[in-house]
């Protein structure tokens, strides 16, 4: 892997060299037109999909990860551990979590390759340095990476500016909320180079206890271009510190909500204490050159090669850990023997991947192409670190490593699109991609000596998928257009959902596909917009939330044969007149798996389980109801105050659909007061204000189940749910300087 990323590098710096020759006639060539165009949708595709562009991004991101700006988006819930949308913060998208969620940055992907999830802690203030985002709903177009089974994010860097710019802002809030942040640029020169930068950083105590993050990033970007060539070159640096969270018991959330079990521990005398260094801790280098070309008036080439590289790990306190667990002998301390003892351990990985994309796109008055093509390769490591034990007789060494497996994953995918304009009004769409995938795993797992042999991961698999989608638009009148898509996307189980199930004892799950239908019906006129779109997304072989977690906190998966999400999507906005603005958006859906059996274990020498068999109920974490609404008032061009609410009906954190495991619904209100004004001889000046949960709802987003079983004599089961409690009101402040 070494020697693959410094061949990448040299490649890097060689096509920068060969680039370098003087402009002629400089013309913008932008990245979007050749490689973000290549997987997303536009208003003549019959795709749902919502559009932010660099200034809508730019006012939202005050304090908040890239999931709490995109909250107000149609179908989309937030799920935050801190309680403020800092830190260990992720979103569903129509039920769907965030392993089913692809993410691309300037067409590649950013899902890690063995979870398939995005971890957004890892790129910190990643919005600043974006110049747009796109956000489909269902399957969509075909993109890069990872399968979308519920949705797909897709990112484009801001572009080179025509001028020289800077900006430095600052931020303070409650809960020891503070920030700043700086970006400038070059602008284009005659000769067709631009250079940007953005730096940032910001720090929270977290609503949560002992939730607090110290987060860092860096982004800097070097490009050259002339009438027909563009290159461009980014490196983007993060790291993040962030407090883990244990979950909050439903006992204390009316009198205590604020508790976090995570590192929780006591002393012989009784006295409770929390281990000060229980976080997550994690760095992340991501470089990317990409080389755009125009070839013809129709035909654009692009090519973007990139790398990555991760380190970091998570340290716990252990409270009374058996050392065989660990591979540890008992401890012989003052004559008395020690089976069990307070630990502290690190859980390392070490990651890095390399690939590249390929995009031609063909643009006439009657149809328009697109074709593509990736290749990535992915090396981790996982290895873990006893760092400290309460009893230690000489015979444990200085960082005693109990564990250490890897993971290797190939990841290659082609794709071919074709919208052709039959008529004036009518557009036909037809999406092809052919993807495979590819993980070997090797060495011993976590877990390897409470469970034996069984646990050594040595085990290739692989998969490959067909995923097809065609569809149509029709422009009935000037302002009414209808438009509809059938789409099939299938998805390989990730490195956890397949180990997980050996050591929990239940069947691996294999990969799932989903056949989306969509079609819908959208009103434009001046500053109007009316849509109403309508899903059934069925799902064969889906993998679901069991309900239960493993010794990390996350989720054990299994499959289910047939479910479904069916529902319907309204959004609306309007101007009532030159100063008040509105929109809204309400997602009503149904959320299904039509035979569901739940395994509950009994406290037994030899495991053994409860069956409880249950028909249609709803899939855990997808809410029937989401709604969201805002209201923006000018009062001048330069002053206005808008108010925001979001709500989200009641869940359930796992299959059974009980009420002792729901996550109750919740309305929340946020208001934020923005402030535009010239200075002479400066520049710009914008001032935001924001009140979060104006009216102090007491609510959770999301939470989890500790399932320990079954009491084979009295047959009660002890069951702990866990909640993630979100702040009350707070406070926060942005001040931008503009240059």
């Amino acid at each position: 892997m070494k020697r693959e990323i410094i061949s990448l590098c040299c490649a890097f710096f060689a096509a920068a060299t060969a680039l370098s020759a003087p402009a002629d006639s400089i013309k913008k060539v932008s990245l979007d037109e050749v490689v973000v165009t290549s997987i997303r949708a536009t208003s003549r595709t019959p795709v749902v999909h919502s559009d932010l562009n660099m200034r809508q991004l730019q006012l939202l991101s005050i304090a908040g990860d890239a999931p709490s700006v995109l909250e107000l988006l149609p179908s989309i819930t937030l799920s935050s551990e801190s309680g403020t949308g800092l830190g260990a913060t992720s979103l569903r998208i129509r039920g769907a979590d965030p392993s089913r969620i692809n993410v691309t940055l300037n067409g590649v992907q950013l899902n890690d390759a063995e979870s398939q999830n995005v971890f957004w802690q890892n790129l910190p203030d990643l919005l600043l340095s974006l110049g747009s985002l796109q956000v489909q709903r269902g399957v969509g177009t075909s993109t890069n990476g990872v399968a979308s089974l519920g949705g797909s994010i897709n990112m484009e860097l801001m572009r080179p500016t025509e001028k020289p710019y800077a900006a430095i802002s600052g931020e303070l809030g409650s809960y020891g909320t503070a920030g700043y942040s700086g970006m400038t640029g070059t602008g284009i020169s005659p000769a067709g180079l631009s250079f940007d930068a953005q730096h940032s950083r910001i720090i929270s105590n977290g609503y949560v206890n002992r939730t607090g993050i110290d987060n860092t990033g860096f982004t800097g970007a070097a490009g050259w271009q002339n009438k027909k060539n563009y290159v461009r070159a980014f490196l983007m640096y993060g790291e993040q510190h962030t407090g883990l969270f244990g979950g909050t018991p439903k006992d204390k959330l009316d009198n205590d909500r604020r508790y976090n079990p995570a590192g929780e521990y006591q002393t012989a005398d009784g006295v409770t204490h929390y281990y000060e260094n229980e976080k997550d801790n994690y760095t992340q280098w991501l470089g990317q050159l990409t080389y755009a070309r125009i070839l013809t008036d129709k035909w654009r080439l692009s090519a973007t090669l990139h790398a990555t590289l991760g380190e970091g790990y998570y340290e716990q306190y252990k409270a009374r850990a058996t050392l065989a667990d660990y591979g540890l002998s008992i401890q012989n301390i003052d004559s008395a023997t020690q089976k069990k003892s307070d630990i502290v351990r690190q859980k390392w990985l070490k990651n890095a991947v390399v690939g590249g994309v390929a995009t031609a796109m063909y643009a006439s008055d009657k149809a328009n192409l697109n074709f593509g093509a990736a290749y990535q390769i992915y090396d981790g490591v996982h290895f873990g670190n006893v760092i400290w034990s309460q009893y230690n007789d000489g015979s444990i060494p200085n960082g005693y490593e109990y564990y250490r497996n890897t993971g290797i994953k190939n990841d290659a995918n082609v794709f071919a699109k074709m919208s052709l304009n039959v008529m004036d009004n009518l557009t036909l769409f037809a999406d092809v991609q052919l993807r495979y995938a590819s993980l070997k795993m090797s060495g011993k797992d976590d877990n390897y000596y409470e469970t034996g042999a069984q646990q050594k991961l040595d085990t290739t698999y692989r998969w490959l998928f067909f995923n097809p989608k065609i569809g149509v638009y029709y422009q009935m009148l000037p302002e009414h257009n209808v438009y509809g898509s059938i789409a099939i996307s299938g998805r390989e189980p990730n490195r956890s959902d397949l180990k997980d199930a050996v050591q929990n004892g239940v069947a691996k799950p294999t990969e799932e596909h989903l056949y989306d239908l969509e079609f819908g019906y959208r009103f434009n006129r001046k500053e109007t917009i009316l849509s109403a779109n309508f899903f059934y997304m069925y799902y064969k072989n889906q993998i679901v939330h069991s309900g239960r977690l493993n010794d990390s906190y996350r989720p054990i998966m299994e499959n289910v044969l047939s479910s479904y999400r069916r529902g319907v999507e309204l959004v609306a906005a309007t101007k009532f007149f030159s100063k008040l603005a509105a929109e809204a958006n309400l997602t009503l859906s149904q959320n299904k798996i039509k035979d569901f059996t739940s395994q509950t274990p009994y406290y037994t020498a030899t495991p053994t389980y409860r069956e409880d068999y249950y028909s249609k109920v709803d899939i855990a974490y997808s809410p029937n109801i989401v709604g969201s609404a805002a209201l923006r008032y000018s009062f001048t061009d330069k002053l206005a105050l808008s108010l925001m609410g979001k709500y989200v009906g009641e869940q359930y954190m796992d299959n059974t659909q009980s009420n002792d495991r729901v996550i109750e619904d919740y309305f929340v209100c946020n208001a934020r007061l923005s402030f535009d004004f010239d200075v002479k001889n400066i520049g710009g000046v914008q001032a935001q204000f924001l009140v979060n949960n104006v009216f102090n709802t007491r609510y959770s987003n999301s939470g989890f189940i500790y399932d320990y079983g079954i009491d084979p004599d009295t047959g009660s089961e002890y069951l702990d749910t866990r909640y993630c409690p979100q702040a009350g009101t707070n406070l926060m402040l942005k001040l931008t300087l503009k240059f």
